[in-house]
């Protein structure tokens, strides 16, 4: 069987978790097509955990500091928790170093055919470095926030280590993610050969919506921070008649740094929000089921960090929960009716709450739901992961 090695900076840790939840389901996707995946991870908690190279149950969790101090990968993800608290960049070097031996150990003891590093930095950079040294190919799984975070770097550092990282196999998101990092590399021969490089999304798992299924709710599902726009949509959609009149839920799932600051945004507002906290397996389903439309205010952020393609938006998508999005480029190819179903760029709330209305009075048109149900059939894992596993095999030979 053969062996990999993937670097993550984000994991689940148990059954709950989402965080890095969609690396945890690509990892199972190349299993059941026959490849031998084992994860290493930085700790995220202030317990002892599994701290050395020793693999247990096909994960590793990696100590880079004082347990009190292990802040950096916890919660929101090391971008959020830099921009609350910047003196936490100075835990970087030590996160690099740690996860660097960690993983020459684990090369020498299993011999693996294959590294893998999700997101561009850090992940990636170090499967690079790694591979490089110790002579294993290396595959870096782009992410959004990893294209956001190199961009966002001076030019003269920007440029020379997205060429270093574009020395090797990548796969980006969207198209768009690709074009966004082909725009910091400076040599037209290296840009045209990313540009040959695949698009390979995360898939997805349709949820069960099958049975006792009500579409009168309004659906925001995803982690509760700031890039997310939560509290944009919470001010629109109190402005809506599915809001005033129809008097319709929203219901949101999933947690985060910003979720008490929506609800109490939404109480003040006079919304009746329903917040699930996060949800997992059958409770979400049966959350998502009560709703017709989902609604996604993302934003661009200052620091140029932007949505790739939600696994949430997706989900929704595959069982006919009309989405409604805002700044995410890559959805925008998997919607049924692009002009009916993208917010207003300007993020003027009295017209994004006007299109939440003109959504919602189809979320009961068969003929428009089922569009949106074949727009996404392609990302599911069930076909998605078959596409996975011939191009890990085409890099391996």
């Amino acid at each position: 069987m053969p062996h990999i090695v993937c670097i993550t900076s984000s994991y689940p840790r148990h059954e709950d978790d989402i965080a890095g939840c969609f690396v945890k389901r690509w990892k199972e996707s190349l299993e059941v097509h026959g490849h031998d995946v084992k994860i290493l991870t930085w700790q995220v908690d202030k317990k002892p955990s599994c701290a050395s190279c020793m693999m247990v149950s096909g994960v590793s969790e990696i100590r880079y500091a004082p347990h009190a101090w292990q802040v950096l990968f916890h919660g929101a993800g090391a971008p959020e928790n830099i921009a609350a608290n910047p003196w936490r960049v100075f835990l970087v070097p030590g996160a690099m170093a740690s996860m660097g031996v960690a993983s020459v150990c684990v090369v020498v003891k299993t011999r693996p055919v294959l590294l893998v590093g999700h997101w561009l930095v850090p992940g990636g950079f170090l499967v690079r470095l790694v591979g490089h040294l110790m002579g294993v190919p290396s595959l870096i799984v782009t992410h959004s926030g990893g294209i956001a975070a190199l961009s966002h770097l001076p030019s003269w550092l920007s440029g020379p280590l997205a060429r270093y990282l574009a020395s090797g196999p990548l796969t980006f998101v969207s198209e768009d993610a690709r074009l966004r990092f082909v725009g910091l590399l400076d040599d037209v021969h290296v840009r045209a050969r990313v540009m040959r490089m695949p698009v390979l999304p995360m898939g997805f798992d349709p949820p069960d919506v099958s049975s006792g299924r009500s579409r009168d709710g309004v659906l925001m599902l995803g982690r509760a921070v700031d890039i997310k726009g939560g509290d944009d949509v919470i001010r629109a959609y109190a402005q809506s008649r599915v809001c005033r009149e129809h008097k319709a839920p929203l219901h949101v799932i999933g947690d985060g740094p910003c979720l008490q600051g929506w609800v109490e945004l939404a109480h003040r507002l006079g919304v009746d929000i329903r917040a699930h906290g996060q949800l997992v397996g059958t409770a979400r389903d049966e959350v998502i089921a009560r709703c017709g439309v989902a609604l996604f205010g993302s934003k661009r952020l200052e620091s140029g960090r932007e949505e790739g393609l939600p696994v949430a938006l997706l989900e929704c998508a595959s069982v006919g929960v009309l989405p409604l999005i805002a700044h995410v480029p890559a959805a925008r190819g998997f919607l049924a009716d692009v002009a009916l179903q993208v917010f207003d760029a300007s993020r003027d709330e009295s017209l994004w709450s006007g299109q939440i209305d003109r959504l919602y009075e189809r979320r009961d048109d068969d003929e428009l739901c089922e569009a949106q149900v074949r727009s996404v059939e392609g990302l599911s894992w069930d076909v998605l992961g078959e596409r996975w596993r011939a191009y890990v095999n085409s890099i391996q030979s």
